[in-house]
């Protein structure tokens, strides 16, 4: 299978559907890491849980959009995530049972899954796509990149909170 990393130009649809597909599971991926998470928050902290709602929801819609332009495009969109992203959720449920501070845990876990987000957009930009997925994937690779610098900080600050409940 071709990566998108191994890919430095495109010549055919099929490298074009690769790469967008990936990017689809890459959002379905972030859409149920999302609802999980907002799920296993919303009684601790549900203003928190409220805004990774509304995460799930750009993802959702961001695979949306990807899936309809790879069908405009004449080729057949992914409907699924990963296996690693299915991984991850149950790292991040067993990680959350087991940690006495669910917040930071599930920060942790979304700021892993968000780093490999932003890789994955990141790499796509680097490849030749036709203009009106490069642009869009353009447009979704900032908004990713600010939900990764939100989830940091929001992570550092229950890491900052938690180290100060320990102190006292």
């Amino acid at each position: 299978m071709t990566t998108i990393s191994s890919i430095s130009t495109l010549t055919t649809p099929v490298e074009v559907r690769e790469i967008v597909n990936h990017l689809i599971e890459i959002c379905h991926d972030g859409e149920s890491e999302f609802a999980a998470a907002a799920k296993a928050l919303e009684t601790a902290a549900p203003e928190l849980a409220a805004e990774l709602s509304e995460y799930n929801i750009q993802r959702h819609d961001f695979a949306a959009d990807l899936e309809t332009q790879l069908v405009q495009f004449g080729e057949e969109a992914s409907t699924d995530g990963t296996v690693a992203g299915a991984a991850r959720r149950g790292l991040m449920h067993l990680k959350n049972v087991l940690s006495k501070n669910h917040a930071l845990a599930i920060l942790e876990a979304c700021e892993h899954n968000e780093d490999i987000s932003v890789a994955a957009y990141r790499d796509s930009l680097k490849v030749d796509l036709p203009p009106f997925l490069q642009d869009l994937i353009g447009m979704q690779f900032e908004a990713v990149q600010r939900v990764h610098d939100r989830i940091r900080m929001l992570r550092d600050a229950a890491r900052d909170n938690d180290a100060a409940q320990e102190s006292k």
